[in-house]
């Protein structure tokens, strides 16, 4: 994989701002998630009244996913504070789901309310330590904290060639690179159990959704002469790998690293 969930954190790289473009090229493009993840989220927990935080919600690709496996009482608040992102979360009306400005840092809701935190493809932006000992704060003894990603397979041809077209246009900005650090040893005491699982998943794009799913990257310039450079890469990719409907598969990795709010 390229980057993977933890490491030294990109909070200094403007992590909200950055997005404000982004918003509908990332909610056309991104990929959700495998249901084996979802699974792995929701483990034990009881569905129909727990309290989960979506912690850098973005345009609600995982919100969607958990509310879908909710029932009754239960509830997802979504943390997003880029207004562009989040207005893409709130015109969605999900059900069971409350959208908040807020950060991951400091998003505002009562000690020990959650059963489970949450963070899809966004640890990475976060104040590491400032994070975890807010997701210690608001979440209950024995509660959850569960951090996703999905990780392009470069083991695949059409996403190992998309991957060197995002290096490159990026000028191999950090994010392309992040890399994991030890998962045991995260979580400064406040935290237990680490497990780590692994899951296959895939998307399926039209020559439309590789642009929009390569402009999605913050990183990617959105102009001039690296993005025409990419733009041209990008066609080369379809006429190669497009199917007989002109769809390109590209496959992903999704590691879920849960663990477990110490008493």
């Amino acid at each position: 994989m390229g980057r993977t969930m933890t490491g030294s954190d990109l909070s200094h790289m403007d992590p909200v701002g950055r997005f404000t473009t982004r918003a509908r090229d990332y909610a056309a493009a991104r990929p959700d998630y495998p249901r084996a993840a979802i699974d792995a989220i929701l483990e034990d927990l009881d569905t129909t009244r727990c309290v989960v935080v979506d912690a850098g919600a973005g345009t609600g690709i995982m919100t969607r996913q958990l509310a879908a496996q909710l029932r009754d009482r239960a509830t997802v608040h979504a943390l997003e504070p880029n207004p562009a992102m989040r207005a893409v979360l709130v015109a969605a009306r999900l059900p069971r789901v409350q959208p908040r400005d807020a950060p991951a840092e400091g998003t505002g809701l009562p000690d020990r309310s959650a059963d489970a935190v949450v963070c899809a493809c966004a640890f990475h932006w976060f104040r590491t330590g400032d994070a975890l000992r807010e997701f210690a704060r608001v979440l209950r003894p024995g509660g959850r904290l569960a951090i996703v990603s999905n990780e392009r397979d470069p083991a695949h041809g059409a996403t190992r060639r998309l991957m060197g077209i995002s290096a490159r246009a990026s000028g191999g900005h950090p994010a392309e690179t992040w890399a994991m650090a030890d998962p045991g040893a995260l979580g400064l005491g406040l935290f237990t159990g680490h497990r780590l699982t692994v899951h296959a998943h895939a998307q399926r794009l039209d020559l439309r959704g590789l642009v929009a799913r390569l402009r999605s990257a913050s990183y990617i310039p959105a102009q001039g002469p690296a993005w025409d450079a990419a733009a041209a890469q990008l066609h080369a990719l379809h006429a190669a790998f497009a199917d007989a409907r002109g769809l390109v598969t590209l496959r992903y990795l999704t590691p879920v690293l849960t663990m477990t709010r110490q008493a």
